[in-house]
């Protein structure tokens, strides 16, 4: 039957898949599992077994092996020629009512589904009664082989069958874990292949099959063990009824071993479609959400600017927009620093260290620390610190002293404004010998009047490039002092204090500047020293004020610690925007929203510490925020505000609406679907299948043991004893079923859904999928399976109350 389903709805699904990005999809054998044909092989063992005596009998009185072939044949065509007409349009039918229930109402509107049953159906079903005949033919052919007597023997002590006998099971669970092991190894069935799109292993498509034949061997060698301990371990304890009926299960395990297993495989069906459509439905959902990272994130094209104070964008954000939950972000590229790793790309985001968390989507898996600890980390949302400057301040001075110039070197100090833009003033060229005060005026015609306050955020030193210095560089300063117009002097440091207040810049050299305070040669008491070691030279560098922040705090992906080999609490640079940073490791993440590893490793920043240092250590122009997140309140007329972000004042080129992509993925039946209906359907059939099977077990077993219990009931038995010795027997059948089913759904599941985590040029997507099982649903077809059994049971109670005892013993 689901052959036939997967048929009628080819039509169905055809115009769905045109509008739908293509992606590798889970193989046939996870869509069409084995179960069906286990079930019809194992219902014709259990008929040929009740017909064994008949067959014995017709051979006895004359019939050839042929003429018992044919007269199973023609039986077998008898029931067959009905199904073969049938399946398909009850499997249409299925189909069709599948549109009702709550896995297809976002695609079809709770409408029946539009089916077709093209004649290839009709083959489907042909080939499905091929099978049932050829699995009724086989058994009728070796019971015609047997002699009554060599029949008696084996009822009496039943031995191995052949596969067992010869350890062919073992071979093919050696099989399925060579084939689990390569799947583990490569991550994935598909790999991208050399003209684009993906290609797949065969063997490994039916891995998922294979797996389940193989746990379905073992099941069958290990039942009779496992039914042999519980027997020891309850024998003392147990009442008569548990004690015969474990004892008959012991002594002939083969009946109940290929129930317990049929069960199995049809709980197996039920959970691998719970943990199917559930997974894959979530899975496409969290990649909309890491993709987007919140709720509407407004991209720049080239035009959007935001300036370069935080604080006040995400204000003019707020006041815009109308949105309370907005955050403006720095996204810039960024690459290693040092020799011989140019080709290689990083990401570097700079967020709100108190918004992210209330802005971005975070799952568990993609730290060990929630993401507001890791915020934390990063520290407050505020520029790094500099030297505030007096109000009115026109100029600054400081003494220097250079122990040797051999280029032309040029002193400069980097103010701040109120607004984040950041300005060179020269103090002139730095001449070697003595100490000389040199003076830089500040001009407030850079863009307009400078706001205040001004912060001195940097000394920075130039030369020409691409140099070399012969000999090591000292550089001394002292009594930095800023003057106002009225001729106030104020000293902001004399390099008086017990720590160096001072850090150097990194510069791209191979041993990196030091400073010191030293008296050797002072202006006046201690002096702030850099040294740069003889042989190297940079365009720029110099000094900043010392502060916990720098190097920079990092919240790094995993896959950029292994690119760099450094680790959480390591210190390193990158160049971010051609400026080098010093970076700290502080958290490390296997994956951060918005930084897809396709792009390559990504860092978090500090949105306005990153911003800021951009501009006290970059030789070219600043960058300015450029991108916006926002998480707009329910209710919100979300394409207004995207108008909004679209023009004046922001002008971002794209905004990308989560809620819409979300709602795109509900409406896309080959996403939010997918094969659930099919997995669905196959598992409604195969638990009916069950029942059924369940059903003709019991009743074939009454049949045949009639004696057995006619014995019992004269020992002193009742009626209820007997049926309590059936109903241990199918208990334990019940519980080896339901926990082998389950397990083994779960498993196949895991490694079935692999397929999920390629996208469809063959990468890894990411996240990766997170197996997630809707144990609802299996608790459901749980009590499916108890109601088959307990309907099986009272079934077989009212056989045994018919049954006459005497008539039993009388007939053997």
């Amino acid at each position: 039957m689901p052959a036939s389903a997967r048929s009628a709805t080819s039509s169905a699904t055809t115009d769905a898949r045109s509008n739908t990005s293509r992606r590798p999809s889970p193989s046939c054998s996870c869509r069409s599992p084995p179960w069906p044909v286990f079930y019809v092989v194992l219902v014709s063992i259990v008929i040929v077994e009740r017909l064994g005596d008949e067959i014995a009998l017709l051979r006895s009185r004359g019939a050839t092996v042929a003429q018992v072939a044919i007269i199973t044949l023609g039986e077998g065509l008898l029931l067959a020629l009905p199904a073969v007409l049938l399946a398909p349009l009850l499997a249409a039918a299925g189909t069709a009512l599948l549109g009702l229930t709550p896995t297809f109402e976002h695609v079809n509107g709770g409408r029946l589904l539009p089916v077709a049953v093209p004649p290839v159906a009709f083959l489907y079903a042909a080939a499905g009664a091929a099978v049932s005949l050829v699995a009724l033919l086989v058994p009728s052919l070796l019971a015609a082989r047997t002699s009554a007597v060599a029949r008696r023997r084996e009822q009496a002590r039943p031995g191995k069958p052949l596969f067992q006998r010869y350890y062919l099971d073992l071979a093919l669970a050696a099989v399925a874990g060579l084939l689990l092991w390569e799947l583990s190894e490569r991550g994935t069935v598909f790999t991208p292949s050399a003209t684009g799109g993906v290609t797949s292993d065969p063997l490994l498509l039916l891995s998922p099959a294979i797996l389940a034949a193989a746990a379905a061997a073992l099941l069958l060698r290990l039942y009779p063990l496992l039914t042999r301990i519980i027997t020891a371990a309850v024998s003392r304890e147990a009442s008569p009824p548990a004690l015969l009926g474990l004892w008959q299960v012991s002594r002939s395990p083969g009946q109940s071993a290929r129930l317990a297993l049929l069960l199995a495989l049809a709980l197996a069906v039920g959970t691998f479609a719970a943990s199917h459509a559930t997974t894959a439905s979530a899975t496409f959902e969290e990649r909309a959400r890491f993709q987007a990272g919140t709720g509407l994130r407004a991209i720049t094209t080239g035009s959007a600017d935001l300036g370069l104070d935080g604080a006040a964008a995400d204000a003019l954000l707020r006041a815009e927009t109308g949105v309370p939950l907005a955050s403006s972000v720095l996204r810039l590229p960024a690459a290693p620093v040092g020799a011989g790793v140019t080709g290689r790309t990083f990401q570097a985001l700079g967020v709100d260290p108190d918004m992210a968390p209330l802005l971005l989507w975070f799952r568990g898996d993609f730290s060990d620390r929630p993401l507001r600890d890791l915020m934390a980390e990063l520290g407050a949302p505020e520029p790094l610190r500099g030297i505030t400057l007096p109000p009115g301040t026109t100029s600054l001075s400081i003494d220097v002293r250079a122990s040797s110039t051999p280029n032309q070197m040029t002193l400069w100090a980097r103010i701040r404004d109120a607004s984040g833009n950041h300005q060179l003033v020269e103090f002139g060229t730095i001449e070697p010998g003595q100490w000389n005060t040199m003076t830089a005026p500040i001009a407030r015609a850079y863009e307009g009047q400078l706001p205040e306050p001004l912060d001195l955020v940097a000394l920075v030193i130039t030369e020409p490039s691409n140099r070399f210095n012969t000999l090591e560089l000292t550089i001394a300063f002292d009594n930095l002092t800023a003057a106002t117009a009225a001729g106030i002097s104020t000293v902001l440091d004399a390099f008086e204090g017990p720590n160096p207040g001072w850090t150097p810049l990194p510069a791209r050299v191979s041993l990196p500047d030091t400073f010191e305070l030293t008296r050797d040669a002072a202006a006046s008491g201690q002096a702030g020293v850099i040294r740069r070691a003889p042989g190297q030279s940079s365009e720029l560098w110099g000094l900043a004020p010392a502060q916990r922040a720098i190097p920079l705090p990092v919240i790094a992906t995993r896959s950029f610690l292994a690119s760099t080999g450094l680790a959480v609490g390591s210190v390193g640079h990158v160049s971010v925007a051609a400026v080098t940073v010093p970076i700290r490791i502080v958290g490390e993440v296997n994956a951060f929203p918005t930084l897809p590893s396709a792009n390559g490793p990504g860092i978090v920043f500090n949105r306005d510490q990153l911003i800021s240092w951009l501009g006290l250590a970059g030789s070219s122009t600043q960058p300015v925020l450029n991108e916006a997140w926002l998480e707009p309140p329910p209710g919100a007329d979300i394409p207004a505000i995207e108008q909004l972000l679209r023009n004046d004042p922001f002008n971002f080129g794209i905004v990308t609406d989560r809620s819409r992509e979300l709602s795109r993925l509900e409406r896309n039946p080959l996403i939010s679907a997918g094969g659930a209906g099919i997995l669905y359907l196959a598992f409604g059939a195969v638990l009916l299948l069950t029942t059924v099977a369940l059903l003709v077990s019991l009743w074939i077993v009454v049949q045949r043991r009639r004696t057995e219990f006619a014995v019992l009931r004269s020992l002193g038995l009742s009626r209820g004893g007997v049926a309590r010795v059936l109903a241990v027997e199918y208990l334990f059948v019940a519980v080896v079923g339901v926990a082998a089913g389950t397990w083994l759904g779960r498993g196949i599941a895991g490694r079935m859904l692999s397929f999920l985590d390629v996208d469809e040029t063959g990468r890894l997507a990411e996240p990766t999928y997170l197996l997630r099982t809707d144990w609802l649903l299996v608790l459901g077809s749980l009590v499916a399976v108890a109601a088959a059994f307990l309907i099986a049971l009272t079934f077989a109670a009212r056989l045994i109350a018919r049954t006459s005892d005497a008539q039993a013993l009388r007939t053997e």
